[in-house]
């Protein structure tokens, strides 16, 4: 039961690692190491130390994802890759933003958990969901067209290109 559920987070998992390098020259494999290791610390803090059922498993999120994706791409837009010390640069400051990313939604969920505030979600306004879900669905679009074609999908002109 546990197979699959683990087969399709490694496939999640590679496969969001390509929409984070897209635009850079971050391997995926590292990438897709990094959210992998992240998954088996959430899920061994789940099956641990938590009154979740043992059958609840930790997996990949779209939304950090996209928001790594859009933190690599501005390193990389404004480091450039003219040189080997720009590029190294790029590179390593590319990995620690998709770090913190990462870290930090970590401590936004366990905060938010922990406070058992989840509720809190039914006070936001339905517009404001339904446009986070909108905007969110419209940037994995875009992200898979990028990952597909490996054109980069930035405004409407590259869209037109990328659908050629």
């Amino acid at each position: 039961q546990a197979l699959p559920i683990t087969l399709f987070n490694l496939a999640q998992s590679y496969a969001f690692a390509q929409l984070v390098c897209v635009d850079s020259e971050l391997e995926p494999a590292l990438v897709a190491a990094m959210h992998l290791t992240g998954l088996v610390t959430v899920q061994a803090r789940l099956s641990c130390s938590s009154a979740v059922p043992h059958y609840a498993v930790a997996s990949a999120d779209v939304t950090i994802a996209l928001l790594c994706h859009r933190l690599v791409s501005s390193v990389y837009a404004a480091l450039g890759t003219h040189t080997a010390a720009a590029a190294a640069t790029a590179r390593a400051t590319s990995l620690l933003a998709v770090g913190l990313a990462s870290l930090s939604q970590g401590a936004m969920y366990y905060a938010v958990g922990r406070a058992r505030a989840a509720e809190i979600v039914l006070f936001l306004p339905y517009p404001l969901l339904a446009g986070l879900l909108a905007v969110t669905g419209a940037m994995a679009t875009l992200g898979a067209v990028a990952v597909s074609t490996g054109i980069s999908v930035h405004d409407a002109r590259s869209l037109q290109h990328a659908l050629r």
